[in-house]
């Protein structure tokens, strides 16, 4: 549905509803859904659950993550350019990403046992799935819109749209998103760490 036909209609702006105005609303009830659409989705669902639970090693490589926080990251220096300094992202993903390596090198050699293996992918999902994905710290909820990636950085592309009095109020912004990013890199780093063969 466009902005317009929303607007139009009178509808408030919702993502991943497909134009359904009930959705998430006390009118989203059972009877009201697309059941050849319910179904695919619970067979697409019971595949995916099926195959990670049988899964020997979990299949996430985290690495794919740490080259799309990069393209990132890059995409977004190059909006802020030298109004501020994205480097101590992009070196702490750097790190994250040769830890990452050295551990999957582990895990395909064994040197990591499968268990081993299988608690660290989970915890770094914990900690990189909410850092690309959400705005809000954990137990907040984020509104139901489009989140770009990175959202804690993602202020360095809307640099352009600050006059010199909401600049300073933009750049203290994307600092602290920058902190809050390297923090949890870092966390992650660490929980790679402690089981990298020496």
């Amino acid at each position: 549905m466009t902005e317009a036909m929303r607007e139009e209609k009178g509808y408030y702006a919702v993502g991943g509803c497909g134009g359904n105005i009930a959705w998430h609303t006390e009118n989203d009830t059972l009877e009201i859904a697309d059941k050849d659409i319910l179904l695919r989705d619970i067979k697409l669902y019971l595949l995916a659950v099926y195959r990670n639970a049988n899964a020997e090693i979990l299949p996430f490589d985290w690495r794919e993550t740490t080259r799309e926080f990069l393209a990132t990251i890059g995409a977004y220096q190059q909006r802020a350019g030298d109004r501020f300094d994205l480097s101590p992202s992009k070196a702490a993903v750097e790190e994250l990403h040769a830890a990452l390596e050295q551990f999957y090198s582990g895990v395909s050699s064994g040197a990591v046992a499968p268990g081993d293996a299988n608690t660290v992918i989970q915890d770094l999902a914990r900690i990189l799935v909410p850092i690309n994905f959400t705005r809000e710290a954990r137990f907040r909820h984020d509104p139901a819109l489009t989140v770009p990636p990175l959202p804690t950085i993602s202020v360095a592309t809307e640099l352009d749209h600050h006059t010199n009095g909401t600049e300073g109020f933009a750049l203290t912004q994307l600092t602290r998103g920058q902190n809050r990013l390297v923090s949890a890199v870092r966390q992650a780093k660490r929980q790679v760490e402690r089981l990298n063969p020496a």
